[in-house]
């Protein structure tokens, strides 16, 4: 992801599962990901995205202003 940002603007989100305790890439991770947090959290990521996107096309400021940000690179 860093050098992907360092060209163009870019999202990384980060999204919970609802348990802090639990580390990445674990077994208990993984549960959580196939259940209905996991669910959750692809459709929080989706709609996150989607408003993104639309406030970027529909705000003249911020469009310009990332476009900008990515021909100085």
């Amino acid at each position: 992801m860093g050098n992907v940002s360092l060209k163009i603007p870019s999202l990384h989100p980060m999204l919970s599962l609802g348990n802090p305790d639990v580390a990445l890439h674990t077994a208990d991770f993984a549960k959580l990901a196939g259940g209905a947090a996991g669910d959750a959290a692809v459709v929080d990521g989706a709609i996150l995205m989607a408003q993104t996107i639309v406030d970027v096309a529909t705000t003249p400021e911020v469009r310009s202003r990332l476009l900008n940000r990515s021909q100085q690179h």
